[in-house]
Parts: structure tokens; sequence; C-alpha cells
């Protein structure tokens, strides 16, 4: 079975909450801000610790939480 990375629907993101995810040592935190969402992604430790690998920019709407599916799972492709 692959691996994926699990996201909320678009309603949790709308209302300006974080998530953060994981795929084994694959971290992942998404943080809304006003019409955008940053992705960022990292290994092994905690948010605050972490050096973060890379990280984009997607709009708060249906065809953005699409792209940062796909992003993800590249990334997850990429790191994990």
């Amino acid at each position: 079975m692959a691996k994926t990375c699990e996201l909320p629907n678009l309603d949790y993101f709308s209302f300006g909450n974080p998530y953060l995810g994981s795929v084994d040592s694959f971290r992942y935190r998404v943080s809304p801000s006003g019409e955008t969402m940053t992705a960022e992604v990292y290994l092994d430790v905690c948010y605050e610790k972490a050096q973060v690998l890379d990280k984009a920019e997607f709009p708060v709407d249906a065809g953005g939480l699409a792209r940062m599916a796909e992003w993800l799972a590249e990334k997850l492709r990429a790191y994990g």
C-alpha cells in the first residue's frame, strides 16, 4: 500500500487552523494565513527543532488544496 500525506478538508483551513502530519520520519505542517496556506516539510524531530527542507504557498481553495496534496506527495517521494 502506498504511503500518502493525509489532509483535512478545506473548511478546516478556511477557519485558520494549522495542521501537522507525518508519514514515518517525514513530517509536514500546513499553516493558513488569510488567503494562503503555507506547507512546510521536515524530518525526524518536532517542528520547533526542525530544519525546514522545503516550503510552498497555495491558495485557500479547492484547487490550492489539490495542488498542495500533489506537492506533498512529491516531497514524500523525495524525502520520505
